[in-house]
């Protein structure tokens, strides 16, 4: 908990400052827990301790030993326990994930509020059907489910010349930050062809995992799922999936953050690129780990 900083927003003279620093071990405020007014304490997640009372340093959904060295947050109740049994990320399986990132972690500053501007860092808002902030991109999110995945160019488009590809985030929308997102994308294809999934970030910033699947029907249920066809799950800069011969239909492309075993609760955000597109002639390291 920074006394000093809050101490000096307030606009004291050096005198007084001086003072206060004098007496600090008997500066005794009230204090809010309403991080989103901007009245809670801001705290810093290498203070011992970072809060007063019994508030934990959050900084949105992620708290505590799960904040990075150093991390700014705020001073908030501790968030309550969510079901992650019924999450949309669930219904996507990817696989059994085997390779997990050990370097040094960079904050993709993609949850929470920014303490410069006041406004949360994900460029989303599910529950404002017209946002007048000219960030937020309504039409994207929320993309998690099938019955919500963005369209892709239809029919794709064959050896198309090199580009960046369109860019897009993993973040947590504000009415729900401690649901991990997930971004939803569909193709069709009219005829086989071989098509070719290339992700382009940075791991240090979160892993991201992508995966090619197909709607089949439950042959208990009758119901449509998910069903993976390909899946990259490896724990390194960028992610590609070859896949040769698809038969004619419509295809999803899933990405989503990564969690561990170490912290399940936890998933990594990151901003990404994303091109899809047919081939005859390109190819890609096919990494399949994961996959069928």
């Amino acid at each position: 908990m920074r006394i000093l900083s809050v101490l000096s927003a307030v606009g004291l003279s050096a005198a007084a400052l001086s003072a206060a620093v004098l007496f600090s071990n008997c500066y005794k405020p009230t204090y809010s827990d309403q991080a989103d007014a901007g009245m809670a304490f801001r705290c810093y997640s290498s203070d011992n301790p970072p809060c007063p009372g019994n508030l934990v340093c959050c900084d949105g959904r992620v708290c505590g030993d799960n904040l990075m060295a150093n991390q700014e947050g705020w001073c908030v109740q501790p968030p309550e326990p969510i079901d992650m049994s019924t999450l949309p990320i669930d219904v996507w399986e990817f696989g059994t994930k085997t390779m997990y990132y050990g370097g040094a972690v960079m904050d993709p500053l993609l949850t929470g509020t920014d303490p410069d501007t006041g406004k949360w860092r994900c460029k989303r808002d599910d529950t404002n059907p017209n946002p007048t902030d000219k960030e937020i991109i309504r039409a994207f999110e929320p993309n998690d489910l099938p019955g919500a995945a963005i369209g892709l160019t239809n029919p794709l488009p064959v050896d198309p010349p090199q580009s960046a590809g369109s860019s897009y985030e993993i973040c947590p929308d504000k009415s729900a930050p401690s649901v991990p997102d997930i971004d939803v994308f569909k193709f069709r294809l009219q005829t086989p062809q071989k098509v070719i999934i290339e992700l382009k970030y940075k791991v240090t910033y979160g892993d991201l995992d992508v995966g090619l699947f197909r709607m089949v029907k439950d042959a208990d249920t009758g119901v449509e799922k998910p069903q993976r066809v390909l899946a990259d799950l490896t724990a390194k800069d960028d992610a590609c999936i070859e896949a040769n011969n698809l038969m004619a239909g419509t295809y999803y492309v899933a990405i989503r953050g990564t969690n561990s075993p170490e912290k399940p609760m936890v998933y990594s955000m990151n901003t990404y690129t994303l091109r899809v597109y047919g081939t005859t002639t390109g190819s890609c390291t096919a990494k399949k780990d994961g996959g069928i």
